[in-house]
């Protein structure tokens, strides 16, 4: 779904401009937002409040909640013991003193199940996985329409400036 919605986004760019050189350089300017506030490389509530419409729209974003979701939701971790964290909850290792705290033993295991990986990643659930496929559904379709009326506006244009040209001629 991710492909579909992603050919739409390029073909709606590419009706957008006049120009391939210029659709060429205008394209990065418009996906690479969408990629780095999708939620893979930036988390969702490290967004900062006046870029955060734009994980609206990105189809990455709802293509990757929905692969989260599905490998995530029931999902249970065990850690081995090069994984465990020390807490002051273990057992010491070495009791503390007047001028030193004391070491505590790894014994607890920070992730334990895949709620916990999707809390971390802000994918509060929102969206199941099938809303996040309507989305992209809806997305794809917005993207499509929008490079109709975009196209049609440059078949629009052209033809005026063509008719202008021919009856300049005449």
């Amino acid at each position: 779904m991710l492909n579909n919605v992603g050919n739409a986004l390029g073909i709606c760019l590419a009706c957008t401009f006049k120009d391939l050189q210029a659709t060429i350089q205008g394209a990065p300017i418009i996906i690479f937002p969408l990629m780095l506030f999708s939620g893979f490389f930036v988390n969702q509530k490290g967004i900062p409040v006046y870029f955060d419409w734009i994980k609206y729209i990105s189809p990455m974003r709802y293509s990757f909640e929905a692969f989260m979701l599905n490998e995530c939701t029931g999902l249970k971790l065990k850690c081995d013991d090069n994984e465990l964290v020390a807490r002051p909850s273990c057992p010491p290792l070495k009791a503390g003193t007047a001028t030193s705290l004391p070491v505590y033993k790894p014994c607890f295991c920070p992730v334990v199940d895949g709620v916990q990986v999707l809390n971390q990643l802000s994918m509060t659930g929102d969206l199941t996985i099938w809303g996040n496929v309507g989305v992209l559904l809806g997305l794809w379709c917005g993207f499509i329409i929008l490079a109709f009326l975009l196209l049609h506006r440059l078949v629009v244009t052209r033809e005026r400036q063509r008719a202008k040209l021919l009856s300049n001629d005449s």
